[in-house]
C-alpha cells in the first residue's frame, strides 16, 4: 500500500518518506502480517491516542462500540500523562500508559527537557506493553506521532492503522484515509473498526464523559448560580495562532448583553484569558455584574460540570469545543484548523464558523450546522454568530 501523509510540509514529510523507505525494506523482510483465528476475537485491546486532550476525548467515544462487540475485552490506552484527565475515571479502560512524546509535550521547559522526558517514558512504556501481552492495538491517530513502531516492537500480533503519520509497514493492516474534504477524524477510526467486524456510522456515536465520583458528590464552586440562565464562553486553545482577539470577543461580548437575559461564565486557563477579562472590565460597564471570572477556578471536571447547567456554550477549536457540545447547545470558530477533521460530535446543536475551504460544504452530521466564512474575525463572520446565537437561544433550528 502507498502511504498516504498527513504532512503538508515539504521537508517534514520528505523526512517521513526518506525514514519509511528503510522501514518498508525492513518489512518486507521481517514483519509478518498474518493474522491467525486466535487474534480474531480480541481479550487484551492497546488502544493508542498520542495526541492532546481533544484527541483523547474523542477516541474515548469508540470505547462504547468496541465493548458492545467485545463485552469481555479489557481497554487500555496509551497517551500523554497531559490526557490523564479526560481519561482517568473512563469506565471502558482498565489501564493507562504513558508516553510524553517530545512534539505533543505543551509543558513549558527547554526542549533538551522534552527529549530526555521522551527518551525515558519511551523505554518504560515498552516494558509495560511487552509484559500485558496484547492481541490486538487499534491506534487512534491518523497523523505523527503515532504508536505503530511501539506496537511492533511490544510484540502486538494484530496492529491496526494508518501509515499517514509513518511506520505504516509495521501494521498487519494498514488502513486507507478518505481523500474527500468531508471526513471526520472518527469516520477513518470507524474505517478500522471493520477490521474487528464493528461496523458503525458517525451518527451512530454517542459523546460521553464521566467526572470522578468523589467530585460529583461535592459542591461546585458556582453552584449558587445553576438556577440561572447563563452561556459559558472558553476562548483559549491549545493553539495560540486559533486564538481570537481581545477586540473581537469585546463586540461578541457586548452584543450578547445588549440582547440581555443571559450572565456570562468566563473560562480558562491562561494569563490570555485573564488579560481578556480585564480588557472586558474596562471596556464594558457593569462588567462584574454580568461577567463571572472563573479563569484558573475551575477543573477539567468543574467546567464540564458547569455546561451541564449553561444554556449555550461558546468555544473556539480545542478541547472546550468537544466538552460543551456534549451537554449544551454550542458555538464554536474554527480559525485556520483541520476543519470538518475535528468538528465536534455533538450532543446538542452545534453550530461551526470556520475559514478552511476544503470544509465548506462538509455535511458530517445532522447536528452540525456549518458555516464557511473567508476570515473568521470579519462581519460576516460577527453576522452569522449573532443570528446563530439568536436561533439558538431562543430554540429556533435553520
Amino acid at each position: 500500500m502507498k502511504h498516504q501523509y498527513r504532512t503538508k510540509g515539504f521537508w517534514k514529510k520528505s523526512i517521513q518518506q526518506f525514514v519509511d523507505f528503510f522501514i518498508d525494506l525492513y518489512a518486507k523482510i521481517f514483519v509478518d502480517k498474518n493474522v491467525s483465528e486466535e487474534y480474531e476475537y480480541p481479550q487484551n485491546i492497546l488502544f493508542i491516542s498520542l495526541g492532546h486532550l481533544g484527541d483523547a476525548l474523542i477516541g474515548s467515544y469508540l470505547f462504547p462500540l468496541i465493548r458492545e462487540r467485545y463485552p469481555n475485552a479489557q481497554i487500555d490506552v496509551l497517551a500523554g500523562e497531559w490526557c490523564k484527565p479526560v481519561l482517568q475515571n473512563n469506565p471502558y479502560v482498565r489501564k493507562l500508559i504513558y508516553f510524553n512524546h517530545f512534539r505533543m509535550n505543551r509543558s513549558e521547559i527547554s526542549w533538551w527537557k522534552k527529549i530526555r522526558i521522551h527518551i525515558m517514558s519511551s523505554r518504560s512504556t515498552l516494558k509495560i506493553i511487552c509484559s500485558q501481552h496484547y492481541n490486538l492495538s487499534i491506534e487512534g491517530r491518523i497523523s505523527h506521532p503515532n504508536g505503530n513502531l511501539f506496537c511492533y516492537r511490544g510484540n502486538i500480533k494484530r496492529r491496526i492503522g494508518f501509515g499517514s503519520g509513518g511506520f505504516g509497514s509495521l501494521l498487519t493492516e494498514e488502513v486507507p484515509l478518505s481523500a474527500g474534504p468531508d471526513c471526520h477524524f472518527l469516520q477513518a477510526e470507524l474505517e478500522a473498526l471493520k477490521k474487528i467486524g464493528i461496523n458503525k456510522k458517525l451518527e451512530d456515536i454517542r459523546p460521553y464523559f464521566f467526572i470522578s465520583e468523589k467530585l460529583a458528590k461535592e459542591k461546585h464552586p458556582f453552584e449558587s448560580y445553576f438556577r440561572e440562565s447563563f452561556l459559558v464562553i472558553h476562548p483559549e486553545s491549545g493553539y495560540p495562532l486559533r486564538m481570537m482577539s481581545e477586540e473581537f470577543w469585546l463586540s461578541i461580548i457586548k452584543k450578547i448583553l445588549e440582547i440581555g437575559g443571559n450572565k456570562i461564565f468566563l473560562c480558562g486557563t491562561s494569563t490570555k484569558s485573564i488579560e481578556l477579562y480585564n480588557f472586558l472590565l474596562s471596556n464594558i460597564p457593569n462588567a462584574k455584574e454580568n461577567i463571572i471570572n472563573t479563569v484558573q477556578r475551575l477543573s477539567i471536571d468543574e467546567f464540564y460540570l458547569l455546561t451541564e447547567h449553561a444554556k449555550l456554550a461558546i468555544t473556539i477549536e480545542s478541547l472546550p469545543s468537544h466538552l460543551c457540545s456534549i451537554n449544551c447547545k454550542t458555538i464554536s470558530f474554527y480559525k485556520d484548523g483541520a476543519g470538518s477533521l475535528f468538528f465536534p460530535i455533538p450532543g446538542k446543536e452545534v453550530t461551526v464558523i470556520h475559514n478552511i475551504c476544503s470544509s465548506r460544504y462538509s455535511r458530517i452530521h445532522p447536528a452540525i450546522m456549518n458555516h464557511y466564512v473567508k476570515e473568521i474575525e470579519s462581519d460576516e463572520a460577527f453576522s452569522i454568530f449573532i443570528d446563530s446565537y439568536k436561533n439558538l437561544i431562543t430554540n429556533k433550528i435553520n
